[in-house]
């Protein structure tokens, strides 16, 4: 059951990142985010009435009110803004792969810091595969930023690469803060829907005000097709982060972490042969350094944002 929950998760994950990058060139990055944060909101928020149906505790003291609207605030702009926009800069196959290395990362090092997890020598070796993997992957940008958006490499501007992998990075370090800040709200016993209700909310308004900034015609601008394409990866990203929550439970560490780089190996080969993104050999290095990096990860740092 672990394992089939895993499998549809990582799928699912691959399938919400084709749907997002099929738009991420023609759509505006704020708008495809708004419209993702909407079913997992929706499928949230009835959980918690469910459990207040049932006389369950659905709400949290004050304090960690403001934590969690805090950390959301950030997730959703610095992640999944920051990963939508980076998709329509240097493409599937490079961002995934960035923003999973740092996500681990984030993850070990804030868990370290502030749930006082250890960090065993195993995942040191793993940090430093990851980080090679972000170095080299980081290296070849430019051929991948040239394939999304149409140019010769010598016309790629620095501006161009250094936002694409800086923003690719950062989605993944703002992914791994939400990570460590929800589960501190589970060890202190706070309900998965009532944490997960208050981030996605707080998606929706926030991601939903900065689609208006141009305007009440920006939701209608991206066109029926493209609006089926984010809907139906809202819907993927829902099923995955639901599925994944599962499979941590009953999983090894290593199955686990076999699940992440299965991920990241879908979606490659999807970036690859869906959108004709660069398959050449540093390509393949750095993505095979991220998915050694992420299988030698011994401390199961459960991924639990909605990215």
């Amino acid at each position: 059951m672990g394992l089939l929950a895993g499998v549809l998760s990582a799928s699912c994950y691959t399938g919400a990142n084709i749907g997002l990058r099929w738009v991420a060139t023609t759509c505006d990055p704020a708008t495809v985010s708004f419209v993702k944060a909407i079913p997992i909101a929706l499928a949230s928020s009835v959980m918690v009435l469910a459990n207040a149906a049932r006389g369950g505790r659905v709400w949290p003291s004050q304090p960690w009110l403001v934590r969690l609207v805090a950390a959301a605030s950030f997730m959703q702009l610095a992640g999944n803004l920051a990963f939508q926009w980076s998709l329509g800069q240097i493409g599937l196959a490079l961002t995934v792969p960035l923003c999973m290395g740092t996500l681990l990362i984030g993850s070990a090092v804030l868990g370290r810091v502030w749930l006082i997890e250890p960090i065993a020598r195993r995942s040191l070796l793993s940090i430093l595969l990851l980080i090679a993997s972000i170095i080299v992957l980081s290296s070849i940008a430019n051929q991948s930023a040239a394939s999304v958006q149409q140019l010769e490499i010598d016309q790629v501007s620095f501006g161009l690469l250094a936002g694409g992998v800086g923003t690719a990075c950062l989605s993944g370090l703002a992914y791994a803060l939400g990570n460590v800040v929800i589960r501190k709200a589970f060890a202190e016993q706070m309900p998965v829907a009532t944490a997960l209700s208050i981030m996605s909310v707080t998606g929706v308004v926030l991601l939903g005000g900065l689609s208006l900034r141009h305007g009440t015609g920006t939701l209608a601008a991206i066109g029926m097709e493209n609006l089926g394409a984010v809907a139906v990866a809202g819907v993927f990203n829902a099923v995955a982060f639901y599925s994944l929550a599962r499979a941590l439970q009953l999983l090894s560490v290593i199955q686990a972490n076999l699940i992440c780089a299965s991920q990241v190996a879908m979606s490659v080969a999807c970036g690859m042969i869906f959108f004709g993104e660069p398959a050449g050999t540093l390509q393949f290095c750095g993505i095979g350094l991220t998915i050694v990096g992420l299988v030698t990860m011994r401390r199961q740092a459960k991924t639990v944002s909605d990215g």
